[in-house]
């Protein structure tokens, strides 16, 4: 939900899209698509500046986070390696200061990363 609660940002886990609900304004109970073929996004969540953080699964054992504005404009695009190359799907991230915080429920730990243009 956006920091005004006009909006809410929707995965669709089977189409592959990013869509932006409205809540208030003209265009309320519409939709807007704001990304498409997104491979499996399995989580979104607001970042404490307003922003948004998905998960996809590129393919198995290839994970990214994306961080988004409330338009669907992509800021950043990191791949996450190293622990998280034996894990079959991220399920979400958080950020906390300058860290990301990433988990998977297929994953016995969680991931801090630091920097990378996600916090």
């Amino acid at each position: 939900m956006a920091n005004d609660s006009s909006y809410l940002l929707i995965t669709e886990f089977v189409s592959g899209t990013v869509k932006k609900f409205f809540l208030t304004s003209p265009r309320a109970n519409t939709t807007q698509t704001l990304l498409n073929n997104v491979p499996i996004v399995s989580s979104i969540k607001r970042t404490p500046q307003g922003e948004f953080t998905l998960t996809e699964t590129v393919w198995a054992f290839a994970n990214r986070v994306l961080r988004i504005d409330g338009d669907g404009t992509v800021l950043a695009n990191v791949s996450l390696g190293g622990p998280y190359n034996n894990v079959t799907i991220v399920t979400g991230v958080q950020i906390y200061g300058p860290f990301a915080y990433v988990g998977s429920l297929y994953a016995d730990f969680i991931g801090r990363v630091l920097g990378l243009g996600l916090a």
